[in-house]
């Protein structure tokens, strides 16, 4: 009698978990649709307010005017959904009970886990990491298709041969296995092509457009000048914090890329720490590191023949959002004020650091706060009235963090300056690129990875959100909901440059968050809460990680070889111009000193031979605008420097003047043996 009483329970459990999960799909698939339906709505109606709205563009450099293309009508309304869906979703799952799928079809009950896969399996059907990914567009054919249905197969295969129970010597296995499969992709990684050198460097507009454009702030902070009070940082004030580290090892384009090598390891291991903690399948645990190292820090980009340190997000933008994911950890294990202080100042100083995606670290948390408290409020209990409370003084000592980091930063500059701070160059940089249109892509529409991205993030609030409702301390709710915020905010930045490369470069958040929920699902499988039908969705996520495991290991030759070529390389100058240039400027300078160099890798020349210069405003890989070259050729006209270097033919910066005619005041005493950079003395 007492078995039968049992076996009833367990079947009246897992039918309740199956409606749950089946509810939760469904609440998927409407808000998909719905989402679909009021964008179109939206932007039908706003195109009207801003159609033939011409921009101005005189303000910007010729070179860049041809790069604007405004999409007001597509930000206003991914922005407006992007703000109100996940409100939505979260408030319906939180509320709304899963009763109505009760009487559905026994066939279309079943059916659902497979229409939810179908929706992650089409975007991601025709991708491939290849050469289509530089054109934006996914490659055709039919071998990309039965690559990845394959890998979906193995991978339906893994998760449905899963055992009930992991033994211990099983998970320790998988633990080694994956810790040293990531340790070693992430050394390759960094080894390949991160870790530079004066040597290194070519002529490519690697050099003289991305990574000139952050050193140039640094170089410059570490010869003892103020951000925002003698030059702005398109980046943040990132300079300000590591410029005291360099200073004491010695500034280098290697002690450089070695200091943010090690912020790239740090970062890397931070997520990949979280996942190896909340994962237990050995499919998800051992495959995700590899995946990580894939769709980080331009690692697709360099399997298809461009080797692109782009500091600029790696590790710039992704170094505080992940380390906010380790923190994120530890609070949720234990969500003392302690552990929420830290949360929150490490959201200020990544705001400080960069706000394009530190601000997104901030507002993730008090988003996080905010629903822990709504879903405490809708239990209607006195228990949780004390937790509430809780939870309202977080809130204040996350905006009392935040704004004491932020007084803090403009005391520290204000001091450290010799003159007024110039605020608006916070904010100029943002105002060009988003108010202009500068290089906006549209963002894709049809069945895309776009599409599915944004769909990973639906599905962890709802998941999140669900279970919370049941179990509102429940830790992996925590750390899923705290992921697709995250995730969010990092995907909100790119939206108006929708490029499948910064697709690859904001995917790291749905990486994580996928494998959480594929892993969960499929561990409820193997217990029996759940039937095996609902491990298809968890199948998809298996196939992508796959996809990414597939291509990294294609690409293991390339970079082992790199590696050995550009440890190599440190002693070899990969660059006749670049080295001859390096050895005019330091054979009539002294480390330390005063000096204009006007010349594309100015701020590589001037980090490689610790020179300081003395013009106030951006560098010239940072100068977009019309004022600002006019007010540096001003300061120049006005200033008489004695030591000034000018790159003439190939080498001479596009700013759309001849800087020789420009400056007459000044006259040429000698030049390099490439004739590609002179010395100027004034008249």
């Amino acid at each position: 009698m007492d078995t039968t009483r049992i076996e009833t329970r367990s079947v009246a459990w897992r039918a309740c978990a199956s409606e749950s999960v089946s509810w939760l799909y469904c609440a998927f698939l409407a808000f998909a649709s719905g989402a679909a339906v009021l964008a179109w709505l939206v932007a039908a109606l706003y195109a009207p307010h801003v159609e033939g709205k011409a921009v101005d563009a005189s303000m910007l450099l010729p070179l860049y005017r041809s790069l604007l293309s405004p999409k007001p009508v597509e930000r206003f309304t991914f922005l407006l959904l992007a703000l109100s869906l996940p409100i939505g979703a979260f408030l319906g799952a939180l509320t709304v009970r899963s009763n109505s799928v009760r009487s559905m079809p026994a066939i279309l009950f079943r059916a659902i886990p497979f229409g939810v896969a179908g929706a992650f399996c089409v975007p991601f059907a025709r991708f491939g990491f290849d050469v289509s990914l530089l054109t934006g567009r996914t490659p055709t054919g039919v071998y990309p298709l039965l690559m990845f249905c394959g890998l979906v197969a193995v991978a339906a295969l893994a998760c449905a041969t899963q055992t009930k129970v992991l033994t211990y010597r099983t998970y320790r296995s998988s633990r080694v296995i994956s810790w040293s499969l990531f340790v070693a992709s992430a050394v390759l990684q960094l080894l390949a092509w991160r870790i530079v050198s004066e040597n290194s460097m070519t002529e490519g507009t690697t050099w003289s457009t991305s990574m000139d454009a952050v050193i140039y702030s640094v170089s410059q902070v570490v010869g003892g000048r103020t951000l925002l009070a003698d030059l702005p940082s398109q980046y943040g004030l990132f300079p300000e914090f590591i410029a005291p580290a360099l200073r004491f090892f010695g500034l280098s384009i290697f002690s450089f890329s070695v200091l943010f090598g090690v912020m790239q390891l740090a970062s890397l291991g931070a997520v990949f720490y979280v996942a190896q903690r909340a994962l237990r399948h050995p499919l998800f645990k051992i495959a995700f590191g590899v995946a990580l190292v894939m769709v980080t820090y331009e690692t697709c980009l360099f399997l298809v023949g461009i080797p692109e340190q782009y500091f600029q997000y790696w590790p710039l933008r992704f170094f505080w959002p992940a380390l906010a994911v380790l923190a994120f950890h530890f609070y949720a294990r234990k969500p003392s004020r302690c552990r929420a202080a830290l949360m929150s100042l490490i959201g200020a100083i990544a705001s400080l650091w960069n706000a394009d995606s530190g601000v997104m670290v901030e507002i993730a948390f008090g988003a996080f706060l905010v629903a822990k408290w709504a879903a405490l409020l809708s239990r209607d209990r006195s228990s949780s009235c004390l937790e509430r409370r809780e939870i309202v003084l977080k809130l204040l000592l996350h905006v009392g963090v935040f704004a004491i980091a932020i007084a803090t930063a403009a005391v520290y500059l204000s001091t450290k300056a010799d003159r007024s701070l110039q605020w608006t160059w916070l904010f100029e940089y943002q105002k060009l690129f988003y108010g202009l249109g500068f290089m906006m892509l549209p963002l894709p529409l049809r069945a895309s990875p776009w599409i599915a991205i944004l769909g990973v993030y639906l599905m962890g609030i709802l998941v999140a959100a669900s279970t919370w409702r049941k179990s509102p301390r429940n830790r992996a709710a925590d750390l899923l909901l705290y992921a697709s915020l995250i995730g969010i905010g990092l995907f909100v930045y790119y939206e108006g440059r929708s490029h499948i490369l910064n697709l690859v470069t904001v995917s790291w958040p749905a990486l994580l968050t996928a494998s959480l929920m594929a892993d969960r699902v499929v561990r409820a499988t193997a217990a029996g809460i759940l039937h095996r039908g609902f491990v298809a969705p968890a199948a998809v996520t298996g196939g992508v990680v796959l996809l990414c495991c597939l291509a990294f290991v294609r690409g293991i030759p390339t970079l082992a070889n790199s590696a050995k070529a550009a440890i190599d390389e440190w002693s070899v100058p990969a660059s006749p111009v670049v080295s001859n240039e390096i050895a005019f400027i330091s054979s009539n300078t002294r480390k330390g000193e005063t000096c204009v160099i006007l010349s594309k890798r100015q701020g590589l020349y001037y980090a490689s031979r610790r020179l300081v210069s003395p013009l106030i405003g951006p560098g010239i890989a940072e100068t977009l605008t019309v004022s600002d070259r006019d007010s540096m050729i001003a300061q120049m006209r006005k200033g008489k420097f004695d030591c000034v270097f000018v790159g003439v033919g190939k080498s001479a910066p596009e700013l759309d003047v001849d800087l020789l005619r420009a400056l007459p005041s000044y006259r040429v005493v000698r030049s390099n043996s490439l004739q590609t950079m002179v010395q100027l003395s004034p008249n």
